[in-house]
């Protein structure tokens, strides 16, 4: 392990360790998850610093719960590029939907955690997050 992953899983624990107090399970398990995409990250040089958009991916079972979702996020706000795509095979929708950000670990450990709660209470599945490289000059 790379003093570089060593740092991204002190962060991760930490932020796990603060979430375990006031945080079900799947919360801290995302903060890991994002950990390890924020390490992928890191590798191809990205910048922490550049606010970039931060694509949410999010799974509902029928269209019906997929625009629910939609509609709670135009009340929250904060979001754009919302899109729904079709429904699949087994009738599951996908909803992407963006928010502006840095990759710094507070902010993608934040604003992932908040997003999957979203997508849970909606009775949808979080599906995680992507964003493109901006590297350091």
């Amino acid at each position: 392990m790379g003093l570089r992953e060593k740092m991204a899983a002190k962060r991760a624990a930490k932020q796990a360790k603060k979430l375990a107090a006031a945080q079900p399970q799947w919360a801290i398990d995302r903060v890991y998850k994002s950990a390890a995409v924020l390490e992928t990250l890191r590798e191809a040089g990205d910048d922490e610093t550049a606010v970039l958009p931060i694509e949410h991916m999010a799974i509902f079972d029928t269209p019906a719960a997929a625009q629910t979702f939609v509609k709670a996020l135009g009340v929250v706000g904060g979001y754009d590029g919302i899109e729904t795509g079709s429904a699949d095979e087994g009738g599951n929708v996908t909803v992407k939907f963006n928010e502006p950000s840095t990759t710094a670990s507070k902010d993608i450990f934040d604003k992932t955690v908040i997003a999957e709660g979203r997508v849970r209470e909606a009775g949808g599945v979080y599906d995680g997050w992507q964003t493109v490289v901006v590297e350091l000059n």
